[in-house]
């Protein structure tokens, strides 16, 4: 099991056959994913196959170029370990990367390997049988699990800003929050007044997506700085 990204890597393409490419295995992605194997595969970290270069840096960059619809005609992805993940039109330099807490990813193997996960705040390395994950339960207060995305999203931004990247250059960054957001409850204009403050440097554009699909198959937030 496998995405087969030939077609769109390495390849400057017409950015309709890009989003044509990435909204078709985006759906068959969903499709298979309550196979239990298949979901094993997919979201297990692992450089073996394309699943994590779908999930972190084609599906971010395809919400970015529908939102931006008509600006851009090609566009060039390249999943290799370079500089900058695309170039949109021969000229302007893409780089694609992730804002969320260093244990995320402790989240997602408790998922996998029991069903649930709590917080990777409270991160620890004991498991019994009666706590058999390594994360535990969390109480966020007030806006903390805000304040805590924004700082993702400011780190992630520092530490692209430390690579000078060339004049002009777009930064996509796909969000994974540690709790769930509340748009009622202000938890997005909270962020977005916070992200406001950020410097750009040299991106010309810092396109920000929350991780998380709503029924239609759009990201429940986004945002351009």
């Amino acid at each position: 099991m496998d995405i087969d990204i030939k077609s769109i890597n390495n390849r400057n393409v017409d950015i309709p056959y890009f989003l044509n490419f990435a909204e078709a295995e985006l759906k068959e992605h969903i499709s298979l994913v309550t196979n239990s194997d298949y979901k094993k595969i997919a979201f297990t970290i692992s450089h073996k196959n394309n699943f994590k270069k779908f999930f972190e840096e084609i599906v971010p960059l395809m919400f970015f170029l529908k939102r931006e619809k008509d600006i851009y005609s090609k566009i060039k992805y390249m999943a290799g370990s370079q500089k900058g993940d695309a170039v949109l039109d021969d000229l302007i330099t893409v780089e694609i990367t992730k804002a969320q807490h260093k244990y995320k990813y402790i989240v997602m193997q408790d998922i996998l390997n029991h069903g649930f996960a709590f917080s990777p705040k409270k991160y620890d390395k004991k498991t019994s049988i009666s706590s058999p994950t390594k994360t535990t339960p969390y109480c966020h207060e007030n806006k903390e699990h805000v304040d805590d995305v924004a700082s993702y999203i400011s780190k992630a931004i520092e530490d692209k800003l430390v690579k000078k990247y060339p004049n002009d250059s777009i930064l996509i960054i796909s969000l994974e929050s540690d709790t769930l957001m509340l748009e009622f409850d202000g938890d997005y204009c909270w962020l977005e007044e916070k992200i406001l403050n950020f410097k750009k440097g040299n991106f010309s554009k810092i396109y920000i997506m929350e991780n998380f699909l709503n029924d239609d198959l759009q990201p429940k937030w986004q945002f351009m700085l």
